[in-house]
């Protein structure tokens, strides 16, 4: 049953939106100064009674010392580089380590609800792919959708890793992931496992019906239909991609 609410999971991330010589913590030009990103953690545990505002979540800026917690309602604030690619590390006992990417701009920027799952639920999926937990390499989730006030999943999307390495999955059509499909079903969700890339940025080619997209939650690719996000050992990525309606 928890495996089966997957696409919940990462409809509530939304559309948040090579690190090469730049490093890991932000790639931005330093003379730009600071903004300040605002956002809500909740829990994701599969059951939408349990689930609300997660407060003393340690939310850092990727590989760097600084870090604020959320309060009560599970609100933060982090100041981070202006106009760069930056990436939000969320850490709470009994939830999965939690992984965003994100590209700033001027002004406070505003990311929509992040859903941490919890340990109970990521069992569950792990077991579906057969990879042990707590995880010990990298995940991603990737979720394509079209554009507009009200999305849905882009189908017969398939993602090839371009730099990295990993295993893809997809869900299917009872929303389970599965390492033997060849393209994303109704949802738009697929990924990778096994990312054994702690530390890095991968970068990801969008193919299939995914067409004229855009990052959402991850980093612009090098090229037109690509996007890029950071890995780390035992983290959840989450990525959202928006395109043009095949």
């Amino acid at each position: 049953m928890i495996c089966a609410v997957l696409s919940k999971l990462i409809r509530a991330i939304g559309a948040l939106a090579v690190l090469g010589a730049c490093a890991v913590a932000a790639c931005g030009d330093d003379d730009l100064g600071t903004v300040t990103i605002v956002g809500t953690v909740v829990s994701f545990t599969g059951d939408p009674e349990e689930d609300g505002p997660l407060a003393v979540v340690q939310v850092c800026q990727l590989a760097t010392p600084n870090c604020m917690t959320t309060n009560a309602e599970g609100e933060f604030t982090l100041e981070v580089p202006a106009m760069s690619e930056v990436g939000l590390t969320l850490v709470l006992p009994d939830f999965v380590d939690t992984l965003v990417a994100d590209v700033t701009d001027e002004g406070i920027n505003t990311v929509p609800t992040i859903a941490m799952p919890s340990n109970e639920y990521m069992e569950e999926f792990a077991i579906s792919l057969m990879i042990d937990f707590p995880l010990r390499t990298g995940l991603s989730f990737i979720r394509t959708s079209t554009v507009g006030s009200d999305p849905t999943g882009v189908a017969e999307a398939t993602y090839a890793l371009l730099e990295g390495t990993g295993l893809p999955y997809y869900l299917d059509d009872e929303d389970v992931p599965s390492s033997s499909l060849p393209e994303t079903q109704e949802s738009g969700i697929g990924g990778f496992f096994d990312m054994a890339e702690s530390g890095k940025t991968v970068e990801v080619e969008l193919g299939g019906a995914a067409t004229n997209c855009r990052s959402g939650a991850a980093w612009p690719g090098s090229e037109e239909d690509r996007i890029r996000f950071p890995i780390l050992d035992g983290f959840v990525t989450q990525a959202t991609v928006i395109c043009n309606a095949p």
